[in-house]
């Protein structure tokens, strides 16, 4: 069936769907959305807000630590007043009332009572110094009497630290029993730090959304410890069993709870870090009240939609598939051999970015065909580039060895040797076409290269040659050391004079293979050896500089071959001498014209 019939017959099942049924699947998938993106949204923000409530949990409880862990206070519980220095008593305590005071901005603490087992009462400047049995009477009473060390947070209506509390104000307090840290069974009394209960309940809010909807902040045991309603019921108390039961389960979740003649869709998330949990109180008909409005509107949006898709389902699916369908034909006759076809763009929707994909696609496919005639043409001359190559090694050896059998015939044994080595030095630098060879073959062709110049240079210099043995095997690219031993005797030994030593070094190190030239000569000027370092840093010669063109050469060889941590590396000074360290990595093995992965 053709494109446009398609089009056709799919408007008319739209036109035909009845409009009951459109309305009812958007308000039932409308209601569905708006559920999940409340859970969602919601869940999120009680993750939130169990975090901060986390941080300050934490917060908090390393104040309780500072307390302990301070030996100031350990003396002073531990100590009584009686005898000793009166005026030295009161500046301790001072001083200590000073140190707690300091605390009381940290992590919103309100004020702090420590009250040792000797008696002494350290505050931060509270009203009234509080005692345990000002906590007889909550939930968490018998907690605290058998607590060994932990800290137990305890919520109450009215603030205890206060002369004349007033009543039905929730205050949040967190006890713990003090023991000598140097003695462990030695107790030494208990800290009282009451918290800012508006902070925490601040930072509870942040997790209700909208109107009529509430939040309760519990501990492990099921205590309610803060609550988003100013009323502050159910502070203090256990939290319903049934409640309790369905909100422990691990990693959160979510059920539905009627309470006075109003369902609340509750979401719960429980700290792994604190054993905090937030239960979230979500009134349903915040999240189902706009849906009968939704399901109207979307049934009166649905019949005017499918009426004006049925004026317009015929030249609407005509005006879409008439440039497909022109592009289409225009396809078919590329396909068939006319490289020459090109749509025209005359559009700037996703037809236009078809018709302009199809001549970047057709203007691809005959650069390709251009450049596949070009590459078969390069092929037959590298064949042949090939077959050359193999025939003139041979030659060229052949011939050398006709030479040193004259020369040793005719009895001079000088020129046989420098023609066996100008032999050897060729045959390992051609290498049969392999862009790699061994290290042994690579300090064998730089050797020959240096009794050919010896010979040349009447024993002008010396040159010692030395290698870890347990490097020979490792490969390398070919014909890098003879350059820079080139460049050693043309320019960095001191010509007619004797004493000239050249230095051939190759060791394994942590950063791989280093080949070490070292020379006695001339040395470079300093100006010389920074605009060497700099031609190798960049790639390119600084201005007029010209010289070192080979140590550039081979320095980019082996970065391509190798990446950029390898290379070239020149040291210097004037009247001494030049060393060039060539660094490549401990390859064992590497395959013809392959860059070492």
């Amino acid at each position: 069936m053709r494109l446009n019939r398609r089009l056709m017959l799919f408007f008319g099942l739209l036109v035909a769907l009845p409009l009951v049924t459109v309305g009812l699947v958007a308000y039932m998938r409308f209601s569905s959305y708006t559920e999940k993106i409340t859970i969602d949204n919601t869940r999120e923000m009680i993750r939130g807000s169990l975090n901060e409530l986390d941080m300050n949990k934490i917060g908090n409880e390393k104040i309780a630590d500072q307390l302990l862990m301070n030996r100031m206070v350990r003396s002073a519980l531990a100590t009584t007043e009686q005898g000793g220095d009166k005026y030295a008593q009161y500046v301790d305590k001072e001083q200590l009332r000073l140190l707690i005071a300091s605390m009381i901005d940290s992590f919103n603490v309100r004020g702090i009572v420590i009250k040792g087992v000797n008696g002494q009462t350290i505050d931060s400047g509270v009203e009234r110094p509080v005692t345990l049995d000002d906590f007889g009477n909550v939930a968490q009473a018998a907690t605290i009497r058998e607590s060994q060390g932990e800290n137990v947070w305890v919520v109450m209506d009215k603030d205890v630290l206060a002369y004349s509390p007033a009543l039905h104000i929730p205050s949040l307090y967190m006890i713990r029993t003090m023991f000598d840290v140097d003695h462990v069974r030695n107790k030494l009394g208990y800290s009282i730090v009451q918290i800012d209960y508006g902070r925490l309940q601040s930072i509870l809010k942040k997790s209700v959304p909208g109107q009529g909807g509430f939040a309760l902040l519990t501990d492990r045991d099921g205590n309610v410890l803060c609550t988003t309603q100013d009323t502050g019921a159910s502070v203090g108390a256990r939290l319903d069993p049934d409640i309790a039961n369905r909100a422990d389960e691990p990693g959160g979740g979510q059920f539905r709870h009627t309470a006075d003649r109003e369902d609340y869709l509750v979401l719960h998330e429980k700290s792994a870090l604190s054993g905090w949990s937030v239960i979230e109180f979500i009134p349903y008909r915040n999240i189902t009240g706009k849906s009968a409005e939704i399901r109207n509107f979307a049934f009166l949006l649905t019949f005017v939609c499918m009426a004006a898709a049925a004026l317009i389902a015929v030249p609407l699916a005509r005006h879409i598939t008439r440039p497909i369908v022109a592009l289409h034909k225009m396809m078919k006759g590329f396909g068939r051999g006319d490289l020459e076809i090109r749509a025209t763009v005359n559009r700037s929707d996703e037809i236009g970015n078809l018709q302009m994909g199809f001549n970047v696609m057709a203007d691809e496919i005959a650069k390709l065909m251009e450049q596949i005639k070009e590459e078969h043409r390069l092929r037959g001359k590298l064949e042949l580039s090939v077959l050359q190559y193999q025939i003139n090694p041979h030659f060229l050896f052949n011939t050398l060895e006709s030479i040193n059998w004259m020369a040793h015939r005719s009895g001079n044994r000088e020129i046989g040797e420098m023609i066996t080595a100008l032999a050897r030095f060729f045959r390992i630098g051609l290498s049969r076409g392999n862009e790699f060879i061994t290290i042994r073959e690579e300090l064998e062709h730089v050797r020959h290269y240096l009794l050919i110049s010896q010979i040349r240079y009447r024993d002008s210099f010396n040159y010692r040659l030395h290698s870890d043995p347990a490097i020979e095997s490792y490969m390398t690219l070919k014909v890098i050391l003879q350059p820079i031993v080139e460049n050693a005797i043309k320019y960095g030994l001191r010509k007619n004079e004797p004493g000239g030593l050249i230095d051939i070094d190759g060791r394994l190190t942590p950063d791989g293979i280093v080949l070490t030239v070292t020379d006695n000569g001339r040395g470079m000027p300093p100006g010389t050896l920074a605009q060497l370092r700099s031609m190798l840093e960049s790639g390119e010669p600084p201005g007029e500089f010209k010289s070192g063109v080979g140590l550039l050469n081979i320095h980019k060889r082996i970065q391509i071959a190798y990446g950029e941590a390898y290379g070239v590396a020149v040291d210097s000074v004037p009247d001494r001498g030049t060393s060039v360290r060539v660094t490549i990595p401990a390859a064992a093995e590497t395959r013809i014209n392959e860059p070492f992965q």
